[in-house]
């Protein structure tokens, strides 16, 4: 039984269910190193890259369905000189049971509430892609990475694992009153010794508020 799918009876600020995780403030922001590997089976070949991705949340809407949503926008350069190309915009939508990232029209159970050891949810409840099981490894412990030190974090990953024809891998890490700080992401499928799929690590390098 999938945890996420369990609605525990209690009223909202009364007990600590792990939202400082993933905080939502008008114009906060956070860059991060980016580096990919995107396989192409039909080419035969793969094509790396290598930027800073800055998002940034924009403004607070209500949605079709009287939910309230934290519009956010997404912006890359290829290095520290170069200028902010704006790429795309995404929702989030945070209650006391998830949070849900929703993007071109495809929606990701991102976070489940409370956070807690043991907790299972689908991160494609709400999609038609195949089942994705997250589950908390680690909760409220220290986390490290190039540029930062984190007293309190939650750590993510799959059950989904890796077999002869298909490398998988997803890990998130959300530090508290920040919200992702490292995420790694693989899925490589294998055949006929030709490669196709995506290799991807995240790494916050800056956070803070727009001026």
């Amino acid at each position: 039984m999938l945890g996420a799918c369990r609605k525990d009876n209690f009223i909202e600020g009364e007990r600590d269910i792990g939202q400082s995780y993933f905080p939502l403030d008008t114009g906060f922001f956070q860059e991060y190193n980016v580096y990919k590997i995107e396989f192409d089976a039909f080419q035969n070949k793969s094509d790396t890259t290598q930027f800073i991705l800055r998002i940034e949340q924009d403004t607070f809407f209500t949605t079709a369905l009287n939910q309230s949503a934290m519009r956010y926008k997404e912006m890359k350069k290829e290095n520290d000189s170069a200028d902010w190309k704006e790429i795309r915009h995404h929702y989030y939508i945070k209650n006391q049971f998830y949070v849900e990232n929703i993007m071109e029209n495809e929606r990701k159970m991102i976070l489940s509430f409370p956070v807690q050891n043991e907790l299972i949810w689908d991160l494609n409840s709400y999609n038609k892609l195949d089942e994705n099981l997250l589950y908390y490894e680690k909760v409220h412990q220290p986390f490290n990475i190039s540029s930062y030190s984190f007293d309190s974090t939650v750590i993510i990953k799959s059950l989904s694992r890796s077999s002869f024809l298909v490398e998988k891998n997803y890990v998130e890490v959300y530090a508290s009153n920040i919200g992702l700080v490292y995420r790694e992401f693989t899925n490589i499928e294998t055949q006929n010794n030709r490669r196709q799929g995506i290799k991807e690590k995240f790494e916050l390098i800056s956070y803070g508020r727009k001026i």
